[in-house]
């Protein structure tokens, strides 16, 4: 008898997803769907929790969508999809979900390069529709992956640390794939900076072993050589999840030093890139921003103007994406939380505005950031 893989088993996932969402969709609004990430990588992270396999590995979707059709329309057929295909098969755990981007073929191509977009053509699990979508793709002029693409990443991955920290106790293993997966993501950060990053996980760390970037110091070398054998599945390797909270914290307090045109991490303090980083003082292009999530904050233009003023101070949107990044320093004591005031008291104010207001600050401004993105 076949035991399936992890990624056989993630692959079904994919297609009944975009099996539901083409039959649910209005009809001829799909033009193509495939899946990238670790699925189109094969790297899909799974290990066995008791009896069952544990898959630590979302599931990216790209859906590309036919140009006349309602996007609104389309986007809530795929929420449901992906809140409903929570159901694993037996003996089975998905750790994490169905994630579906939904794009018009111009915006897809015109997508900024980033570590999850960087090799979309070449690394993909096609899945349904109109494959004339990857000869565009690979049409596509090659940029280079802008340097401030690794601040994106470490801050995005610092909330997967707050996870890594809160699963310790309750889910251990979870903890360590989250852990492993955000220290292996510092040594992409750095060769983004480096200019040598490379798509797939084998290769970074090969290019770490042989040629790390001066910015990286030997006991975060030796943490993420650690990391990945967490990722392979070594017993006896291990990762201090606390410590990992403080490793991504540090990362980008060294790369936004060097980044923002700021001085050293010795002399900048982390709060001061924090500021500069969310646009304090901008105060017209945060309004502007706020403005433009209006709907999302369920306010008319008019009530917009006039409340837009409260929210000046930072970018709204990176505020927000930067709060598990906050949280970093003050958990760590990178950074006082006297000196975070400015931004905590600013993402719970703008939080509350769009109307999550139950849980935690750290819930709240999750939940906040997943509605304005």
């Amino acid at each position: 008898m076949h035991v399936k893989s992890a990624i056989e088993i993630l692959h079904e996932r994919a297609e009944g997803a975009v099996r539901e969402l083409v039959a649910r969709a209005p009809g001829g609004s799909i033009r193509a769907a495939f899946a990238g990430g670790s699925l189109g990588r094969g790297e899909v992270w799974s290990g066995m929790e008791g009896s069952a396999l544990a898959i630590y590995s979302d599931v990216d979707v790209y859906v590309v969508l036919s140009e006349s059709v309602d996007e609104d329309a389309v986007r809530r057929v795929a929420t449901a999809v992906a809140a409903e295909l929570v159901r694993a098969p037996d003996a089975v755990v998905f750790h994490r979900g169905i994630d579906m981007g939904l794009y018009r073929l111009g915006d897809l191509v015109a997508q900024p390069v980033r570590p999850g977009t960087v090799d979309l053509a070449e690394h993909h699990v096609w899945l349904y529709g109109d494959r004339a979508v990857l000869d565009a793709l690979r049409a596509a002029p090659r940029a280079a992956m802008a340097p401030a693409e690794a601040l994106y990443l470490l801050e995005n991955r610092a909330w997967d640390a707050l996870d890594a920290v809160a699963d310790a106790t309750r889910a251990p293993r979870r903890a360590q794939a989250t852990a492993a997966k955000v220290v292996l993501d510092v040594g992409a950060a750095h060769l983004i900076v480096d200019g040598s990053f490379r798509p797939t996980i084998a290769a970074r760390v090969a290019a770490l072993r042989e040629r790390a970037p001066a910015s990286l110091d030997r006991t975060t070398l030796e943490t993420i050589a650690n990391a990945e054998q967490v990722r392979l599945g070594v017993t006896s390797a291990r990762l201090d999840e606390t410590a990992v909270l403080a490793t991504v914290a540090d990362a980008w307090w060294a790369l936004a030093s060097r980044l923002l045109h700021s001085d050293t991490p010795a002399t900048t303090g982390a709060a001061s890139l924090l500021a500069k980083r969310c646009h304090r003082g901008e105060s017209m292009a945060n309004y502007r921003e706020f403005a433009r999530l209006r709907r999302r904050a369920g306010l008319s233009l008019a009530a917009a103007a006039i409340i837009g003023w409260r929210f000046a101070s930072l970018a709204p949107v990176t505020a927000l994406r930067t709060h598990a990044l906050a949280r970093a320093f003050s958990e760590s004591a990178r950074e006082t939380t006297a000196a975070l005031r400015f931004h905590t008291a600013y993402v719970a104010g703008l939080a509350s505005r769009l109307g999550c207001t139950d849980g935690s600050l750290d819930e709240r401004a999750r939940a906040a950031l997943r509605a304005v993105s």
